[in-house]
């Protein structure tokens, strides 16, 4: 069964409208959700529990009346968050270290801390997990304006270069 052209044309659209929709909601959570410093085999991260990036997604505007999305419960935050695990948005992790105490202030101690928790990365997560003992790594990095700004200087900078034999002098 193939599809028309009409339908072929309103899945594509579809399409970019969710994938806006993520980049947008990823670009906000990545700005609120607050993290913690990590490491990873030699490299330094910043990571985030499952329950925060939840309760920042809860508290934006997607948590009140929209149009676009609107997540009402913790469940279907948890499965949206799901969506933006499979987009890649984000990277599943496992600590090495031993499981932490729920203790608050036994957490406040470890906050205190300067030693880092050591994660090892989880390739084949397939669900997000709504706790505050699943950990998280951001992979979205949005380009900032100073990257499109050097990234047109350059252009323009090698363009005149190039132009500067046929200058007229």
């Amino acid at each position: 069964m193939t599809l028309s052209k009409e339908e072929k044309k309103a899945q594509a659209e579809e399409r970019a409208r969710v994938k806006k929709i993520m980049d947008e909601v990823g670009r906000y959570l990545q700005s609120e959700v607050p993290t913690l410093d990590g490491k990873t085999k030699d490299k330094q991260i910043k990571y985030f529990s499952g329950a925060s990036l939840v309760d920042a997604l809860l508290s934006s505007k997607w948590g009140d009346e929209n149009d676009d999305l609107f997540v009402e419960t913790r469940k279907e935050a948890a499965e949206f968050c799901t969506g933006l695990l499979s987009s890649e948005l984000f990277i599943a992790l496992r600590t090495k270290t031993k499981k932490r105490p729920l203790d608050p202030e036994v957490e406040k101690k470890r906050k205190k801390s300067s030693k880092p928790l050591k994660f090892d990365v989880v390739n084949d997560a397939e669900m997000f997990v709504d706790s505050p003992e699943s950990y998280y790594m951001w992979k979205y990095s949005p380009m900032g304006i100073w990257a499109w700004i050097i990234g047109i200087g350059v252009l323009l900078g090698v363009v005149a270069m190039a132009l500067v034999p046929v200058w007229p002098g």
